[in-house]
């Protein structure tokens, strides 16, 4: 995570997901959470930068890991985002609090915080390497 940590992130999320999907009849598992996340940034992206984010690839900073409990492997994820320069702080945590409810395995008890420091990315990198969502870091761009 070399560079990652000089990335001026906004906001800490710590998201946790709903073990049983009674629609579908399925268990969360890992791939599932991590695809989950993928597709939260995707649409973090699409509602920032519309049609640019697929046409030319255009994201916020964003770090992520997909883990579980120590105690009962309740699955959960924690992320760094970076709002982008022509946002505010406060219409960047508006939008990720109004897409992240629209996950159907999102579980209402998820926190967002103000990122204060690279403390955040140690804590998110002592979950081991194999919690890495890899798909989901990205450098800003533009």
């Amino acid at each position: 995570m070399a560079g990652l940590s000089e990335t001026p992130f906004t906001l800490a999320v710590t998201i946790t997901f709903r073990q049983w999907d009674r629609l579908r009849s399925q268990a969360l598992t890992e791939e599932i959470a991590k695809e989950t996340i993928k597709q939260l940034i995707g649409r973090i992206n699409r509602e920032i930068f519309g049609h640019l984010a697929n046409r030319q690839g255009h994201t916020i900073s964003s770090a992520a890991v997909v883990g579980t409990n120590k105690t009962g492997g309740h699955i959960h994820a924690h992320l760094a985002l970076a709002k982008p320069d022509h946002m505010s702080d406060e219409a960047f945590l508006a939008l990720i609090e109004k897409i992240i409810i629209r996950f159907d395995w999102v579980d209402t008890q998820c926190d967002i915080q103000a990122y204060r420091d690279k403390t955040w990315l140690s804590y998110m990198v002592g979950h081991g390497t194999d919690s890495l969502a890899l798909e989901c870091f990205n450098k800003a761009k533009p």
